[in-house]
């Protein structure tokens, strides 16, 4: 979808190269959820990720605000210049350059690039 989304906003995908196994992996599978993708381990991720100290979680009025700590950032500027994650760190520059929208934005982006996603029902798999 990534390729796809950079496409219809007129962008290079020459960036995004993936990895065969990727397309299929645990990892790329999602459901359709109330705003657009979603996948139901993101909540147990992010409270690891709060409770290691590297991401944080605030209400500001009916807004859930998801913020990375300064630890964080370190951790994931050690992750990004580590070969292993090369390839992952290239796609987050291309999203944060490409792709940098609001929530409200993105749910827009998401529902009128990929229609697909909209007819599904609720906690159905998209297809990939």
């Amino acid at each position: 979808m990534l390729q796809k989304a950079l496409e219809v906003r007129g962008r290079s995908t020459s960036d995004v190269y993936l990895e065969p196994h990727e397309l299929m992996s645990v990892e790329s599978q999602m459901v359709r959820y109330r705003f657009g993708p979603w996948d139901h381990r993101y909540r147990e991720f992010l409270n690891i990720l709060v409770a290691k100290g590297l991401a944080a979680v605030s209400v500001e009025g009916r807004k859930v605000v998801i913020s990375i700590t300064d630890t964080g950032s370190r951790v994931a500027g050690d992750l990004a210049s580590s070969v292993q994650f090369e390839s992952h760190a290239a796609r987050s520059q291309v999203l944060k350059r490409h792709l940098d929208l609001s929530a409200t934005n993105l749910m827009n982006f998401i529902y009128e690039t990929f229609p697909e996603v909209v007819s599904l029902k609720y906690n159905a798999p998209i297809p990939t």
